[in-house]
């Protein structure tokens, strides 16, 4: 049971009467104020080490299977990560080549319909200056057919001329 203050009062007050107050005070400074069961003994060291060891072997063991459990977790996570990329690269890939195939495809449509309209407008060229020649021609005649009418007009009137003027 621990002393109490008025316990601890009266013996210093004993012993500064038998040693004086310097031999008291250097005695009360070797006596705990607590008591000698608040003491630690080796063996009482001995457990506490046991304990400490105990308890780190207990942590360790938790902080390995936490390590372990969250590589684990990032193991898999690595994983699905590598999964969803090279899903994204397939899909990437895929939507590239569609991509691809899709514009080959309109400039082919395209290439066609320019080649298409091009024969077209060819084609319009072309009757457009047959018609154009057969007009041409037409009218070439015409003009030949009436120049030949003048110059036929032309030597009867200078005939009949020649005629009178040879008559007188």
């Amino acid at each position: 049971m621990p002393v109490t203050e008025l316990e601890r009062s009266a013996m210093v007050e004993a012993l500064k009467t038998v040693f004086g107050p310097k031999i008291t005070k250097t005695i009360m400074d070797c006596i705990l104020p607590e008591g000698s069961d608040q003491l630690a003994t080796k063996e009482d060291l001995k457990l506490l080490e046991l304990a400490i060891a105990n308890d780190y072997a207990e942590l360790k063991r938790h902080v390995d299977s936490n390590y372990t459990e969250l590589k684990g977790h990032v193991g898999n996570s690595v994983a699905e990560l590598r999964a969803d990329f090279a899903e994204l690269k397939s899909h990437v890939d895929t939507s590239h080549a569609e991509l691809k195939s899709n514009v080959y495809t309109s400039l082919a449509e395209l290439k066609s319909r320019v080649d298409t309209s091009n024969a077209e407008l060819t084609s319009r060229v072309d009757t457009s200056n047959a018609e154009l020649r057969s007009e041409f021609t037409k009218w070439t005649r015409l003009i030949m057919v009436i120049l030949a009418m003048h110059f036929g007009l032309f030597a009867t009137l200078f005939g009949v001329l020649i005629n009178i003027a040879l008559s007188q």
